[in-house]
């Protein structure tokens, strides 16, 4: 399925080069492959988030081969080194050094953890070297002031707490439950929605705070319920999302659930689908968008294996948005050329997202989908599927 698994345990300097035959001129072809663009690759391929990774990075892959055969950026094809990231800021850090001061990148693409990527935050700034992310969401990752030298193409905690309330608000509930990781994926969350509950005319009633790795949380679910929450949102990863359900399956408690849906489509193949029939999820895509079903088939036949979910695509839009920014760079051998291109990208068409939801990055917001981009869907049947309208 994975055709890079091979390379993940050790440092790769996996050069993705294309044969002379898409080229007009053979000696131009090998000047162009001894003149790469250096991209450093640092994903959860182990730890809390390595399902995402694992489906995500080969859509970026597949992306850079097509990129590279179609003569690559300004005839220069794309080089990644590839480095396991463990979802850890120590693991992260080192990776991100080894890929500098050996693999000679001048940008990084960056995978899933919060915790990892505020590591990753913190080294690219002290190193200028851009690194672009999808979705490591933690609040804390947002730069307000100045350029930034870390972006994500997707959205942040307070996009998915402002679409979390909204939706609550919508289907009429008055207090809400929250179940949380208790890693920053969940943790910021909290913050965030404490400090935007006015606005919706909500009450904050219970949370349940979960630790990784955790096996039973029957204990939570049960504490959660005394505080007689109407609807209980879930920011947790997909291991303990399962366990969590199971608790509500087993103090009988049949409350209204809303969570994201990248995450309930991994918890599908982890639990028994009925225990998360009828929960309300957001996803980053729209089933009936131009491109969404192609990609699916075309990241199909790459892997050999079917994800109809958020990850391969969000793969893809960051694999031509950096596309994008190195053609507009100038210079894809100079990280500030490359941090100020990230700048100069205007109204970039996404397959993530609503539609019509376009990539721009402003000084002051370094992230892109907000929460109006964000399309709602119910669990039905083990499927996440759109909400019925009348």
């Amino acid at each position: 399925m994975k055709p890079f698994l091979g390379r993940l345990l050790v440092v790769v300097s996996a050069a993705i080069l294309v044969c002379g035959a898409y080229f007009a001129n053979p000696p131009d072809t090998k000047a162009a492959e001894a003149n790469p663009i250096n991209v450093g690759v640092c994903m959860d391929f182990s730890g809390p988030t390595a399902q995402d990774g694992l489906q995500e990075f080969p859509a970026f892959e597949m992306a850079v081969k097509e990129k590279n055969a179609a003569g690559g950026i300004n005839g220069r094809p794309i080089k990644l080194s590839i480095l396991d990231n463990s979802g850890d800021p120590t693991k992260t850090t080192g990776a991100l050094k080894v890929l500098k001061d050996i693999n000679k990148v001048s940008v990084v693409y960056y995978g899933i953890n919060s915790v990892g990527a505020l590591a990753a935050k913190t080294w690219a700034e002290q190193n200028s070297i851009a690194v672009i992310a999808t979705t490591p969401m933690s609040d804390r990752l947002i730069q307000e002031q100045g350029k930034a030298w870390f972006f994500r193409t997707q959205f942040t905690n307070t996009e998915a707490c402002r679409g979390f309330l909204m939706q609550a608000k919508k289907m009429g509930f008055k207090k809400i439950g929250l179940q949380i990781t208790t890693q920053a994926f969940g943790t910021d969350l909290e913050t965030v929605l404490k400090k935007h509950l006015d606005e919706f005319g909500l009450d904050l009633v219970g949370v349940a705070r979960c630790e990784p790795d955790s096996k039973d949380l029957t204990i939570q679910a049960t504490r959660l319920r005394a505080t007689n929450p109407d609807v209980v949102i879930h920011q947790d990863y997909p291991a303990e999302q399962a366990v969590f359900a199971r608790a509500l399956k087993t103090i009988g408690w049949n409350v209204p659930c809303i969570a994201q849906a990248v995450i309930i489509n991994m918890t599908l193949t982890l639990a028994p689908p009925e225990l998360f029939e009828g929960w309300t999820v957001f996803s980053i895509y729209d089933r009936d968008k131009p491109g969404v079903k192609a990609l699916w088939d075309k990241y199909e036949t790459y892997t050999k294996k079917r994800n109809e979910n958020d990850l391969s695509l969000r793969g893809w839009d960051t694999a031509q948005i950096l596309f994008e920014i190195l053609r507009l760079s100038d210079n894809p051998d100079n990280p500030e050329a490359i941090r100020d291109a990230f700048y100069k990208v205007k109204n970039f068409p996404m397959v993530t997202g609503r539609r019509g939801a376009v990539c721009n990055f402003e000084i002051g917001r370094n992230y892109v989908l907000s929460a109006k981009d964000f399309v709602w869907n119910t669990v039905k049947a083990g499927k996440v599927v759109p909400i019925a309208t009348k």
